[in-house]
């Protein structure tokens, strides 16, 4: 192999690399923002019902 084609194939193992970090992270990041919304959502759905309750 000559210097060049190591070089290469050392960009493409980083590319990979950096892929498979990213794809990590994003997921880790969407299911705490979900799970952040999730429990705002609910309360704020829980507040309505109160309010109906109150109401009727």
């Amino acid at each position: 192999m000559t210097e060049q084609e190591i070089e290469m194939a050392m960009e493409s193992l980083f590319v990979g690399a950096e892929k498979v970090r990213a794809k990590k992270h994003v997921n880790t990041l969407s299911r705490n923002v979900h799970r952040e919304f999730t429990s705002r959502i609910a309360s704020q759905m829980w507040d309505l019902e109160k309010r109906n309750f109150k109401a009727a």
